[in-house]
């Protein structure tokens, strides 16, 4: 098989019988039976292989452009649907005409107290706890009366005992003011 540039010249199919004849020494002798008939048939086949190569690069150019039509037109089916794809976006957010503001939620602290109402208290809260409201209304105001105040509690009773003697200071404190 021949390449493509000993095959075309100037867009022209130059075939085996277009090339020139090679001399050879021996132009006297007749010419032999035998040779011309193997380099006609020889021709032949470079005949047939020659046109065996052309159809073979019409085919591939046929199966080129079939390629490129079949590609062009799925592409151009793809614009259009992208393209209506945006329009229908465009027309469902002009129905929308109040926009949307996603907010985020922020979490609230939020403090309950009555759990801490239902633990059982320390004999040092309660005694703490009265000291503190005693404070608030005004009733330990010096550092003897904060003495006064420690000196009437019972601290090695037990809690209900010392609940009793709670009781009986906030009573004394409220008596005296």
């Amino acid at each position: 098989m021949r390449s493509p540039q000993s095959v075309r010249k100037a867009g022209v199919r130059v075939g085996v019988r277009d090339r020139p004849q090679r001399k050879t020494g021996n132009e006297d002798r007749p010419p032999d039976p035998d040779r011309e008939a193997e380099t006609r048939r020889q021709t032949k086949m470079e005949q047939l292989h020659l046109e065996a190569y052309w159809s073979m690069h019409r085919l591939r150019d046929a199966l080129c452009q079939r390629y490129s039509a079949l590609l062009r037109d799925k592409v151009n089916s793809q614009r259009i649907q992208l393209l209506q794809r945006r329009e229908a976006e465009r027309v469902k957010s002009e129905g929308l005409k109040t926009p949307r503001i996603m907010r985020t939620t922020f979490s609230k602290l939020q403090h309950d107290d009555s759990h801490l109402k239902t633990l059982h208290k320390t004999s040092f809260y309660l005694i703490f706890d009265l000291q503190t409201q005693l404070a608030e209304r005004g009733r330990l105001q010096t550092h003897q009366d904060l003495e006064d105040f420690h000196r009437l509690i019972e601290y090695r009773r037990p809690p209900s005992e010392l609940q009793k003697s709670l009781e009986d200071v906030r009573r004394r404190s409220s008596v005296t003011v």
